[in-house]
């Protein structure tokens, strides 16, 4: 079966917006642009030698921009959505981790990180990789963890899958419909990752990689 999906996980990026656990404080310009919190700050824990100030204003553009559901170290969100990465070498502490809902708030977290603090980010969409690039230690981790669903349409056959989905889920909401697609082979592989590297399923011998079964990708680029 031919299928479409939301986006795509190195493009569709996104985040959202609850206000950060406490306050930012008032930072200083030294010589060297770096601070360290106060040891109470929900940053102080994990980033006193860094440049405090540099990390809090990657992760406040987020917010002042209108977005939601920032994870921060510390957290007990933040802490649990970590664990979850398939591969202990990829469950790195990012400065704070974003989740979009949708593609519109994906390319606000795109232009906020690129136009107004060039700060490096990584991208995830299942977790399940075995190398750390879903994922980022010096920079901020936008999760699409949020962004899953699948919807069929039976008239046009086609299955639109979000880029946060698993594909257990996307078999679980296609089989009340007598209907599958080509896709992972276990259910905790994500839909984005397994789709950008071809994707080789149950079905290739017939279909081709899962990736020429996609009917269009709708794309977040850099520039929003």
């Amino acid at each position: 079966m031919k299928f479409s999906r939301s986006s795509t996980p190195a493009a569709a990026l996104a985040v959202a917006a609850a206000a950060l656990a406490s306050p930012a404080p008032d930072l200083p310009n030294n010589a060297g642009g770096c601070v360290s919190p106060p040891a109470s700050h929900l940053f102080a824990a994990k980033f006193l030698p860094i440049c405090a100030a540099d990390i809090l204003d990657k992760c406040i553009a987020l917010e002042k921009a209108g977005l939601a559901n920032i994870l921060t170290p510390g957290s007990e969100d933040y802490e649990a959505r970590t664990k979850t990465y398939w591969s202990i070498t990829s469950q790195l502490m990012p400065w704070c981790i974003v989740q979009p809902r949708t593609a519109e708030e994906v390319a606000l977290a795109v232009t906020t990180l690129v136009k107004e603090t060039s700060c490096e980010f990584a991208v995830r969409s299942g977790g399940h990789f075995i190398w750390p690039a879903n994922n980022i230690e010096d920079g901020v981790t936008i999760d699409l963890g949020l962004m899953d669903g699948t919807v069929y349409d039976a008239e046009k056959k086609v299955a639109r899958i979000s880029p946060g989905s698993r594909w257990g889920g996307v078999y679980g909401a296609l089989e009340p419909h007598g209907m599958t697609v080509p896709g992972g082979r276990a259910s905790t592989v994500g839909v984005a990752g397994f789709l950008n590297g071809g994707g080789n399923s149950f079905y290739s011998a017939r279909k081709g990689f899962a990736c020429d079964n996609v009917v269009n990708f709708e794309v977040v680029l850099a520039n929003g």
